[in-house]
């Protein structure tokens, strides 16, 4: 990242601020060292992050060694106490006026929605419902304790959490039909990735750059499942894949262009490898594939077709 030096030199060659201004930005900044560098991780954060994976080993090993002997609602119990304790500490370290011990607490809370989760998976696991039932009912919990904590404190693990609650529960419903459709699944988290896109870029889902990843992941993954899962089905993955790089070029967000490309290549990939039986026919095609794309974006960087338009306008 460049350093303040850099920027204003960057703004003054640009006429966005004068020299005035410029010489008292870099005034101030040299006379405030510390608050530039209260975002930066630091020995007391990694220790709350070494303390949280104490913990978890701690309980790790409770489990593995007494879990045979606890009845059901004990078994309930050892996830779900550390899980409300883990939102209560970290709404603690939330209110410390420190960054790295906010951080600290996001965290805490995103490894809360996996422990009450997995105490949702265990008590349905002892009610006797059904597999499918019990993946369905944790992800469910989890999607809900996720999509809480996140309209209560945006931040990135709060993200994360919910796009892998969300990943679950796209799976888990998935499994519902007796005949288990890769394509539902896919499908579903498709949907989610676009509805956290959507809300993403009319600025309701927050931190924007997460929400950008977690959006684009679960559309890449569903995209790639449901298109290849049965045959013919290939339209949605490249289809996918067109949408997120024109949703990039768009709105400048190069995550979307990184996931598009990334998909459109696994799809072309495996559309070739699934169509053409053989192997040498299959890699000159790849290279022809290439070269043409190649040669299309030379050719429309040289050609500069949108300056035309916009003079023509």
């Amino acid at each position: 990242m460049p350093n303040v030096d850099d920027l204003l030199e960057r703004w003054r060659s640009a006429d966005v601020i004068d020299a005035v201004t410029a010489d008292r930005i870099r005034a101030y900044e040299r006379g405030h060292p510390q608050e530039r560098s209260e975002d930066r991780p630091g020995v007391l954060e990694a220790l709350v992050y070494l303390g949280l994976a104490i913990i978890a080993v701690g309980v790790a090993i409770l489990v593995g060694v007494m879990w045979s002997d606890l009845t059901d609602w004990a078994k309930v119990a050892v996830l779900l106490v550390p899980g409300a304790l883990a939102i209560v500490a970290g709404q603690g370290l939330r209110s410390l006026d420190n960054p790295g011990m906010r951080r600290g607490g996001h965290v805490m809370w995103a490894v809360a929605t996996g422990l009450i989760a997995g105490g949702a998976a265990v008590w349905g696991d002892s009610a006797g419902l059904d597999g499918e039932d019990v993946g369905t009912v944790a992800a469910l919990v989890a999607a809900a304790i996720g999509l809480t904590l996140w309209v209560l404190a945006p931040s990135h693990p709060q993200m994360l959490a919910l796009g892998v609650a969300l990943f679950a529960l796209s799976a888990a419903l998935g499994t519902q039909p007796d005949d288990h459709q890769m394509i539902t699944q896919g499908l579903l988290a498709v949907a989610f990735g676009a509805a956290i896109i959507a809300l993403r870029e009319l600025r309701f889902m927050r931190p924007e750059e997460s929400a950008a990843l977690v959006g684009a992941a679960l559309v890449v993954q569903g995209a790639f499942f449901a298109g290849f899962e049965f045959g013919g089905a290939e339209a949605i993955a490249f289809g996918a894949a067109a949408a997120l790089v024109v949703l990039s070029i768009w709105h400048g967000v190069m995550i979307y262009m990184l996931a598009g490309v990334g998909l459109g290549f696994a799809a072309l990939v495996r559309s070739i490898a699934t169509h053409v039986e053989d192997p040498a026919l299959a890699s000159l095609a790849l290279i022809v594939v290439g070269v043409l794309l190649i040669a299309i974006v030379m050719l429309i960087t040289r050609t500069k077709p949108w300056r035309m338009n916009g003079s023509a306008a």
